[in-house]
């Protein structure tokens, strides 16, 4: 007989004092592919399903819509189990929004929609 094993992990995400949660966290790599030039990153991508509470993202959405500077905080990404400890933790220092969008929305179906947030850093360490 065999375990049935379901990891129950999720991101927390602090930008500022902004605090989200996410399902899926991609991009945490650093790629050297040019020694002339340094260290060479990919921008960090957010997924979780659509949420009612669109607070957390307000301060990013009030800058896309009125074309305003786009704050450039530092980002702290954290990897918890189920008991919300942390397992995981990268810093992305001078991070900034550059992407925020919604899964395509089908009336067909019931498939939850999902959020995108996809940011830009200067640079980035593993914290823990």
């Amino acid at each position: 007989m065999t375990d049935n094993i379901q990891a129950s992990y999720y991101f927390k995400v602090q930008y500022g004092k902004i605090e989200m949660s996410f399902q899926e966290v991609s991009g945490l790599e650093i790629t050297n592919s040019n020694l002339k030039n340094g260290n060479n990153h990919s921008p960090i991508r957010f997924k979780r399903g659509l949420c009612q509470n669109w607070k957390s993202f307000q301060l990013i959405i009030d800058a896309f819509n009125n074309m305003c500077k786009i704050p450039v905080k530092n980002l702290t990404i954290s990897l918890l189990n189920s008991d919300a400890e942390v397992i995981r933790a990268w810093q992305c220092l001078h991070a900034y929004p550059i992407k925020l969008d919604l899964d395509s929305l089908k009336y067909t179906t019931d498939f939850l929609t999902i959020e995108n947030l996809e940011m830009e850093y200067s640079v980035i360490t593993r914290t823990k």
